[in-house]
């Protein structure tokens, strides 16, 4: 007696996906399911945005008034200021592993003065330390260091 053997077929070969619109919604599945956790940098922006107004308005500050502008500006400017102060520490970090590495303190030290230096600056000292920023590396701490002598 013979026994009929069914060979399997892949998934492709199969009735049901022969046609283009079965295949078509797979991927757009796939694609949804990939794509369901990116954010946008718009929405970044958006959420960002919104957390500002609630803390505006959580100080009182009534919308389309000139105050409430005023503080989501700075709002805005104290959320750069953070930004930025991150980034130089990240690059003081990275730029010498040696000063900043194993032990600890050394580094957390340094990134408390500068903390302490910064939040003695004001609005223009602030803006010039962001426009050393701008300038070609190795005129970078030249433009720092003549920022950081104007203090107080």
């Amino acid at each position: 007696m013979t026994v009929n053997r069914i060979e399997p077929r892949p998934f492709f070969l199969l009735r049901a996906f022969r046609s283009s619109a079965p295949r078509l919604a797979l991927v757009a599945v796939a694609a949804g399911t990939l794509l369901a956790g990116c954010v946008t940098p718009g929405e970044h922006a958006r959420e960002q945005r919104m957390r500002d107004e609630q803390n505006c308005m959580a100080y009182g500050f009534r919308p389309e008034s000139p105050a409430y502008a005023r503080c989501l500006q700075n709002e805005n400017l104290s959320r750069q200021d953070r930004d930025n102060l991150q980034d130089i520490e990240s690059r003081r970090r990275s730029e010498d592993p040696r000063r900043y590495g194993g032990g600890g303190g050394g580094w957390e030290r340094e990134r408390d003065r500068d903390r302490d230096r910064y939040d003695r600056m004001n609005d223009n000292q602030r803006q010039a330390l962001r426009n050393c920023d701008l300038l070609p590396p190795a005129n970078q701490p030249g433009c720092r260091a003549m920022v950081w002598s104007t203090l107080k």
